[in-house]
């Protein structure tokens, strides 16, 4: 299962896996036990999973990289918290996670949220795929940035070959108007 099928619907308790999609409405199926399938009209608002971020103090962290670093956390021995556990104890479970979150803007009800949807899915989540993803993504934001950085010189070069080409053509009329 890839975050990509799995939808959260404002509104509605619970992840969606989506079954079908049409032009007008998407065809989903809840994870929960249920299989309950239902019909979202786009007029709802609806999350597909690998569109959500999360606030870091430096750059928004993709929910894929973040369920990653959970899994981690999870793997090397600590425990989930509950779902009733006191606001302090879920920070401090946070922070072990995504030491750099925005204290101000990532609320507990989102770190609750986030604990539900990976004790939902988290054991039918492929890891190493989402991991994979994620150093693919680093490697082809390193090229473009290269690539930007290769254009803006050779842009730069250019203009600077226009300046120069532009000055002796001036300076060459100018040459002309004295001797005539």
């Amino acid at each position: 299962m890839e975050l990509k099928d799995i939808v959260h619907i404002s509104g509605k308790p619970g992840l969606y896996k989506i079954v079908a999609h049409g032009k007008a409405n998407l065809v989903v199926e809840s994870l929960d036990a249920s299989k309950v399938r239902t019909s979202v009209s786009v007029s709802q608002r609806f999350s597909v999973l690998d569109d959500i971020s999360m606030f870091t103090t430096e750059e928004d962290i993709k929910l894929r990289e973040v369920m990653v670093k959970l899994n981690d956390v999870v793997v090397a021995g600590a425990e989930l918290p509950a779902a009733k556990s006191n606001d302090e104890a879920l920070k401090l479970f946070f922070e072990m996670v995504l030491p750099n979150f925005d204290k101000e803007r990532v609320h507990n009800s989102d770190i609750k949220r986030l604990i539900q949807w990976y004790v939902l899915i988290g054991k039918d989540l492929d890891f190493e795929a989402m991991r994979k993803a994620k150093d693919e993504e680093d490697t082809d934001e390193t090229k473009i940035e290269h690539h930007e950085a290769k254009s803006n010189v050779i842009k730069s070069q250019h203009q600077a070959k226009i300046d120069t080409k532009g000055k002796s053509s001036a300076s060459k009329t100018a040459i002309n108007r004295k001797t005539v």
